[in-house]
């Protein structure tokens, strides 16, 4: 196939299909919210997590509150060394999920859509996606086990996840595709 001739004939296929290696205006916006809300995101786990584990060694705010009572009732036969450890590893998760959401936007904002390294991040991203589905479904299992009016159902975020964490392997699996048929035009051209 002959690239130039191709660029000529049909411009827009062309610059969306990033034939000619610039990313768009529309793409580079988009990956800078993308980079910002994850950045946020990490900001607020991080506040988020202190709050939690301030509260949860330092006592509720308010011990009189029905929340409270109700709360330290379930929680009496539960360390709270475990549920620190619980909070501090669901949170970690998370937040390197979103980390590894702000590289993969920071790789489309920065480079070609097509490259191997947008391959890797969306790679890493569904990686970090399957630690943290099973970090929670191992906590939601142990807490169901641990407190008696805890039960473990699966739910829509359960199943959510599994599907974006596949999409992300998936995807990362069609760019590589694509970096490599790039690389055998450029080859023939």
């Amino acid at each position: 196939m002959n690239l130039s001739g191709f660029r000529q004939r049909h411009p827009r296929w062309a610059r969306f299909l990033l034939l000619d290696g610039n990313v768009p205006p529309e793409s580079r916006r988009a990956a800078r919210w993308l980079m910002s809300l994850a950045s946020l995101g990490i900001f607020f786990t991080a506040i988020t997590t202190l709050g939690s584990v301030a509260m949860l060694l330092g006592g509720m705010p308010n011990p009189q509150s029905v929340t409270f009572r109700g709360l330290q009732a379930q929680l009496a036969h539960v360390s709270t060394t475990w549920i620190v450890a619980e909070v501090l590893a669901v949170s970690a998760a998370q937040v390197l999920t979103l980390w590894s959401l702000r590289q993969l936007a920071s790789a489309l904002h920065h480079g070609p859509l097509l490259s191997v390294s947008v391959a890797q991040r969306f790679r890493t991203l569904g990686n970090w996606l399957v630690l943290s589905l099973l970090i929670g479904f191992l906590f939601d299992v142990v807490d169901s086990m641990k407190v008696p009016a805890a039960q473990f159902h699966p739910d829509d975020g359960l199943f959510t996840t599994v599907i974006l964490a596949l999409l992300c392997r998936a995807v990362s699996s069609i760019v590589l595709e694509g970096v490599r048929a790039a690389d055998e035009n450029r080859g023939f051209v």
